[in-house]
């Protein structure tokens, strides 16, 4: 029993660690839903998000994450890590900038 335990947290932090991105200076450029978003890369790599259920997120357009976190699922994105898994860049008093859309 203590082998198959063994077995199954292995396989399943190795899934966890393959999965995991880290993305920079990602860019909301749209809110399509409670878990459906357009993003932008720092290199202007447009992309959709879909977040799995259990994720939640209350970014809006306009606003650029400095880094943001998240396992790939079948389907959609799992936010993980410290902050939520996210850190928005914020003014001095701890609210979120907004930035316009780079051409």
């Amino acid at each position: 029993m203590a082998l198959g335990c063994w077995v199954g947290y292995d396989y399943r932090n190795t899934e966890l660690v393959t999965n995991t991105q880290t993305l920079s200076n990602v860019l909301v450029l749209a809110r399509d839903g409670d878990h459906d978003f357009r993003m932008q890369t720092d290199k202007g790599q447009v992309f959709r998000t879909h977040l799995c259920d259990g994720s939640h997120a209350d970014w809006q357009a306009g606003e650029k994450l400095a880094l943001l976190n998240y396992e790939q699922r079948e389907g959609c994105k799992s936010i993980v890590g410290k902050n939520l898994g996210f850190i928005a860049y914020t003014d001095g008093q701890g609210r979120r900038r907004k930035f316009i859309r780079e051409e």
